[in-house]
């Protein structure tokens, strides 16, 4: 019987400080990520959690506030590191878009979404930035770097929260759209990341007699009269992707994986890049 009310005090006791630390948690840091969110709510199920209580129960009954509070700043700061580790493992450092194997988690998510649903389209596209080599080598890396910035920005802008987007690596890019069901909607979704992508040039001017480059925002009706209020600027480039898209249908069954489906959308692109 002393060992069950034991077990009972115990269980009241963890109950009682998850419901506080949590509340205190949500009320100092709403504002933040899911990711980090979880991560603290996992520590507080944790190892570390029970040994807190067992050093509540051990010592006297004015030191629970401080250990509470010692406690909190601890978890926090694993939280923290846990969700920063989580980041650098799922995103890419320079566009901030998802690394290929947490892509594919989405990818496989929706292509078993597609397969279990009646309605719902979804769609994969594979793009890369046109003439991103020239780039490179005539503005400079750190030019290309910004331009592939600007691109995952615009991209980031245009699609729903449900959507994914991804970086492959170099200029190629992923993105994923999914429960479509306004048959306009991927035609329009592409028609606005065209647009966005195509307001961002690169333009050259002379500083100190040395050629400088530089991505600005400029969409196509307001170009002459910008360089006519900046004679010393020219245009350089204006920026530009080609796409490729394989859509799957509800019901649809035995997907492929990912990669062949890429390779399916990346010879839809390099046509368009030679046809136009």
């Amino acid at each position: 019987p002393e060992q069950n009310k034991t077990a009972e005090k115990y269980d009241q006791l963890r109950k009682r400080l998850i419901n506080e630390l949590g509340t205190e948690y949500e009320a100092e840091h709403g504002g933040e990520s899911a990711l980090m969110k979880k991560v603290y709510r996992e520590i507080m199920r944790s190892r570390v959690f029970d040994r807190l209580i067992f050093e509540l129960e051990r010592n006297e009954p004015g030191r629970h506030e401080e250990i509470t509070a010692n406690f909190k700043e601890t978890v926090e700061a694993i939280a923290e590191i846990q969700a920063r580790l989580h980041e650098k493992i799922d995103y890419d450092d320079l566009t901030h878009l998802y690394r290929r194997d947490a892509f594919a988690l989405h990818y496989e998510k929706t292509m078993s979404e597609v397969s279990d649903n009646k309605e719902g389209v979804a769609a994969l596209a594979f793009f890369d930035l046109d003439h991103f080599k020239r780039i490179n080598d005539t503005c400079g890396h750190d030019i290309g770097d910004k331009a592939l910035q600007k691109l995952a920005e615009k991209i980031n802008n245009t699609i729903r929260p449900t959507d994914a987007a991804g970086r492959l690596g170099g200029d190629e890019f992923m993105l994923l759209l999914n429960n479509i069901e306004d048959p306009n909607f991927i035609k329009n979704t592409f028609e606005r990341i065209y647009t966005a992508i195509a307001s961002q040039v690169i333009i050259e001017y002379e500083k100190g007699g040395k050629k400088e480059f530089e991505v600005i925002e400029l969409p196509v009706e307001k170009e002459q009269e910008y360089f006519a209020s900046h004679p010393e600027q020219h245009l350089h480039r204006r920026l530009s992707i080609s796409m490729g898209v394989r859509t799957f249908k509800p019901g649809e069954q035995n997907f492929p994986t990912l990669e062949s489906a890429l390779k399916q959308t990346d010879m839809g692109a390099t046509f368009t890049k030679e046809h136009g």
